[in-house]
Order: C-alpha cells, then sequence, then structure tokens
C-alpha cells in the first residue's frame, strides 16, 4: 500500500497477537511503515533543510523563546521588522501591495479641500455667479456655472394625461383634495371594511390607500377566495348533432356527436338506424351442407359458401374422420389373425391341436392373468436341464451359503479370511462398513479417491484485479486421465458491489474448463454462498501430464476483494 500522507492520514492495520502472516501480510506491514515514516521525513525535512515545503524550512527563522502567531489571536510581536519600513513614514507613497499609507500621509492628501471651489476642476470662487447653477463645461473635462434656464408657459405642450388646468378647475381641484371646502364633504375616517360600501361620502386619499392596503393583503392571502363551489348544471339548447351543456356560472359547453376516431354522442341519424334496424338479421336459419371431401378430411359449408371449417382424420390421441386408408383396412381386415398356426404361434398363443389336454387346462379352473397367483404342485412340473428339484439338505446347503454364511464358508472378519461382500464408491466415502471389502473400483471412486490441489493465487494483502496469467498448475502423471470433479475459491477479504469471477483455464489444451465460472459474491469471502454455482464442462474437464492449468480471474467487484485462494478437485474417471 503506498501512502497517502502528507495528502491525507494513512489507516493502517495493526496486527493483533493472534493473526497469522497469511492474514496480515509481514511484508506489506513493513512497507506501508517504511512509506509512511519516508513521507513523514520529507513533511518535517532535515536539519537546514533547503526544500521550501519543509517544516524546517519554514521555521528556521523561529528560534529561543520565539512561538507562533495565531491566525484570529491576539499577540504582542516583539523586534519584529516589517518587510517595508518606509510605509510607516509621514510623507511615504505606497509603491506595492503590501505597503500600506498611514494616517499622515492620507491627511497630506486631503488636506486644505474643505470646499467645492477648492477642487482642481471647478471654478476659483463664486463671485458674480448668483442663482448660477452649474454644468459640465463644453470639453466635458470640468465643471463651470451657467444662468439656469427660465421656463414658461409656452416651453410646455399639452398632450394624454400632460394638461393645463384653468383657475377655476385648479380651485375645484383644491378644493377637492384634502380640505374639501368644494362639493362634498371629506371623510377622513380610517378604513373599516364593514362600514366602507355602505359609506357615500368622498373618501380621502389615507381612507383610499388603507382600502388598497387592505385589499393588497386580502389578494396576498386569497382571503376572499371561494372554494368547492357547486355548480349547477342542466341541458341546453339541443340539436341532431350536438347537445349543449349549460352551467350556473356561465362557463358552458357543447358535446359534439361520435365519430370513428372519437367518442361522443349519439346523433338523430344514427338513432334512427338503432330503431329501424334496416341491417339486422334475427333468428335466421343457417343451411350445412357437406363440402369439399378428400382422402383424409371433409368440409362443411354454412349457406351454399365456400368451405367454412375442415374436420381432421382421426389420431390416436384425438378423435376425427374415418380417412379412407383406414376404411379400407377395415373392410380387407388384412391384419386380422384367423386360425392359421404360423400366426397364431408368432402371436405367442397356442393352437388347440397344440394342447395335450383340453380338459386339463380348463380343470385349472384358476386365474393365469398378469398378477394372478395359480397353485401348482410338484406333479405339474417335470424336471429338465436347469430346472431340478433340490433336496432339503440341499436347500440348508444354499441357505447357510446366501450372505450368512453359516455353511461351508465363513463370514471374513479383520482376523479371519471368509467370504465378504464388495463395497461401492458411496459406502467407502461414508467409512463406516466393517463386513465389507474395498475393490479399487469403488476406492478410486470415493472421496477417498479425489486429489485436491490448493492454489495461493492472489496474496492475502493484494487487492484483485482482471487478469488471464495469475498462476499456474503442472498435472503430474499419477494423475494423467483424470477428470476435474470439483472447484471453489476463496477470499482473504470480502469485495462489495460486483462479483469475483474466476476461469479454470487448460492452456495446453486451449480450452475453459468451466461452462459457468466460480463466482464470489459482494460482501462475501467464498464461493460456496454464491448465488449462482460454478459447473464444470464435461466436455473439457479431462487432464493429461504436463497439462498447464491456469487460473483467470474474469471480473472484480467495484470495491476489489483482497487475496484468492482456489481449490481444484481431480477424480479417477
Amino acid at each position: 500500500m503506498a501512502t497517502d500522507y502528507p495528502t491525507s492520514i494513512d489507516s493502517l492495520t495493526n496486527p493483533t497477537s493472534t493473526d497469522t502472516m497469511a492474514a496480515v501480510s509481514h511484508s506489506g506491514q513493513h512497507t506501508n511503515a517504511n512509506d509512511a515514516i519516508e513521507a513523514l521525513q520529507a513533511k518535517v525535512g532535515a536539519d537546514s533543510s533547503a526544500v521550501t515545503t519543509s517544516h524546517d524550512y519554514k521555521l528556521s527563522g523561529v528560534s529561543g523563546s520565539d512561538v507562533a502567531a495565531s491566525v484570529t489571536g491576539t499577540e504582542t510581536l516583539t523586534n519584529k521588522t516589517l518587510e517595508d519600513a518606509t510605509a510607516l513614514e509621514s510623507s511615504a507613497a505606497p509603491t506595492t501591495d503590501a505597503m500600506v499609507a498611514n494616517k499622515k500621509y492620507v491627511d497630506d492628501q486631503v488636506s486644505g479641500v474643505n470646499e467645492f471651489t477648492e477642487l482642481t476642476d471647478t471654478p476659483a470662487n463664486y463671485t458674480s455667479q448668483a442663482n448660477k447653477i452649474p454644468q459640465v463645461n463644453a470639453g466635458e473635462t470640468a465643471l463651470e456655472f451657467t444662468d439656469a434656464p427660465t421656463i414658461a408657459n409656452t416651453n410646455i405642450t399639452e398632450a394624454t394625461d400632460k394638461n393645463y388646468v384653468t383657475d377655476a378647475q385648479q380651485t375645484v381641484i383644491g378644493n377637492t383634495s384634502g380640505t374639501n371646502s368644494g362639493d362634498d364633504p371629506a371623510d377622513d375616517t380610517a378604513y373599516n371594511a364593514t362600514s366602507w360600501d355602505a359609506n357615500t361620502d368622498s373618501a380621502t386619499k389615507n381612507a383610499i390607500r388603507d382600502k388598497v392596503d387592505a385589499m393588497d393583503t386580502a389578494i396576498g392571502l386569497n382571503t376572499a377566495k371561494s372554494t368547492n363551489i357547486s355548480t349547477d348544471l342542466s341541458e341546453g339548447t339541443a340539436t341532431e348533432t350536438t347537445v349543449d351543456v349549460n352551467s350556473s356560472d356561465g362557463n358552458n359547453a357543447t358535446l359534439a356527436s361520435a365519430s370513428t376516431s372519437r367518442a361522443g354522442l349519439l346523433t338523430k341519424a344514427k338513432w334512427d338506424e338503432v330503431v329501424a334496424n334496416t341491417a339486422k338479421n334475427t333468428n335466421v336459419p343457417t343451411a350445412l351442407s357437406v363440402g369439399t371431401v378428400g382422402v383424409n378430411t371433409v368440409a362443411i359449408t354454412s349457406d351454399g359458401g365456400a368451405d367454412d371449417v375442415t374436420l381432421p382424420a382421426a389420431l390416436v390421441s384425438a378423435a376425427g374422420m374415418l380417412t379412407t386408408a383406414k376404411w379400407g383396412e377395415i373392410v380387407a381386415n388384412n391384419a386380422k389373425l384367423t386360425a392359421d398356426t404360423t400366426n397364431v404361434t408368432s402371436a405367442g398363443a397356442l393352437m388347440d391341436s397344440e394342447l395335450a389336454s383340453i380338459a386339463d387346462v380348463k380343470a385349472l379352473n384358476q386365474s393365469v392373468v398378469s398378477g394372478a397367483t395359480p397353485t401348482f404342485t410338484n406333479t405339474n412340473f417335470t424336471e429338465a436341464t436347469n430346472k431340478n428339484y433340490v433336496t432339503d439338505a440341499q436347500q440348508t446347503v444354499i441357505t447357510n451359503t446366501s450372505n450368512t454364511n453359516t455353511g461351508d464358508e465363513v463370514a471374513a472378519s479383520t482376523s479371519t479370511a471368509g467370504v465378504a461382500e464388495l463395497t461401492i464408491a458411496s459406502e467407502v466415502t461414508t467409512g463406516t462398513d466393517t463386513t465389507r471389502t474395498i475393490t479399487a473400483d469403488s476406492l478410486a471412486g470415493s472421496d477417498y479417491g479425489k486429489r485436491v490441489v490448493g492454489i495461493q493465487v492472489i496474496d492475502v494483502a493484494t487487492d484483485t484485479a482482471v487478469a488471464d496469467d495469475n498462476a499456474y498448475f503442472r498435472v503430474p502423471s499419477v494423475m494423467n486421465g483424470w477428470n476435474l470433479v470439483g472447484v471453489a475459491a476463496n477470499v482473504a477479504t470480502a469485495g462489495t458491489t460486483g462479483t469475483t469471477d474466476v476461469q479454470i483455464y487448460n492452456v495446453t489444451q486451449t480450452a475453459d474448463m468451466l461452462s459457468t465460472v466460480i463466482t464470489i459474491d459482494s460482501a462475501e469471502t467464498d464461493s460456496s454462498t454464491a448465488a449462482t454455482a460454478a459447473v464444470i464442462d464435461t466436455a473439457n474437464d479431462d487432464v493429461a501430464t504436463g497439462d498447464r492449468i491456469r487460473i483467470d480471474i474474469d471480473a472484480v467487484s467495484s470495491t476489489p476483494a483482497k487475496g484468492l485462494y482456489c481449490e481444484l478437485i481431480f477424480q479417477l474417471p
């Protein structure tokens, strides 16, 4: 792990007393610690460091009892020299951004300017300038005094909302603009929402302003709104194609007629067609007749038209028409069996002539159908080759030598030779049977006949990454001709978001050995809990001496898992 310091603080793993070197990489611990120490030394710096970013270089001017000054605190600086001492001299003007102008310098610059005429771009005095106004000179470089313009009624031209008023009109305006000594008395009562509408006096501007303010507040709060107002609807004017729907609020609507492309009213014309129903057919009889007749099918027609439905031929699984071929077979009955010895014999039956005594057969009077249990005695049987009676003694021998072995041969044990049953592979795997004998085949087919190859593909402290050459395994001669029968994988630290996918590749035979790769799911460490299990490709599962088996990582999680261990299981087929 490369160190993140000084950009950010490293997060190092502290091993515990019980951690193994496989769980926490010993070399990785040393590498991480070395990287962090080197970064820390570079940041601090060596004595008399010339590296401008090191702490030693930046603090090289601090010695003895000096302390650092904070950004927001208040400290007393002693024996400190400013960058440019000339900035504090009484007459010095600042020449760099780092310098400041002192009060004396500023006072000198503005000293003596107390009047308008003392400015450098204004007239020197007010002599002979009575009643004049300042204006910008023609050169637009300074101010000068000039006579004030004379405005008379000849200078003003009437326009819309800009009119002269007569003396009499001015009197009216005066009488109705506050004093109200003209036509109407003034009402300067403050606005009252209850009495306003009933008040017939002329309102003053104050009362009107109060009214407007109240209206503005009401509009903002919408206190005058009306909600959930019921609207009375009624039918209005009706034509042959439309109907008006009248609303009590005056917002009426007209419903249009329906068409092939939209819903709407049923028009008078369409209603008349429904009533007359000139196109209807009611209780119409349908005349059915046989249509086209083939060798396998028969068609049915309706009202003398074309073939409306065709009835198919019968099958062993469905009813249907009897075809001409089957009809011919029935008529000819060429498949029947008659009193023909050859046909009867080939059918497994007996001819009467083959029976020595039909009466004896009938005398049995017992069912001999499948499943029945007829009763026979030894008089019914005659010995023949491999069909012999045995004596009671012989029967005892047979009984004693069939499983319990209390007759001629004793049962084998750990201390005695004898007869023993052979095991099968599953019994060898179980490993609890004490009486059966293990064969080479049952041993090879059991779990004890499997070879497990474990491969540490990625170091436990290293992130997994997509690659095709992570680790290899050579097939030894003792496994020549064996098959890959099991696979599994495990990571040291789980990845998150997405799966870790592993493929087993036979480099020698240039073939993937898995049709479905090994997957380790997000936040899991072992393939045994994967949602999708690995599947071995049986067409490419065999190996031979010297085959190079490669471990490929086909996909990793967004946050990769660390470390990878793979397990391959082989068995002789």
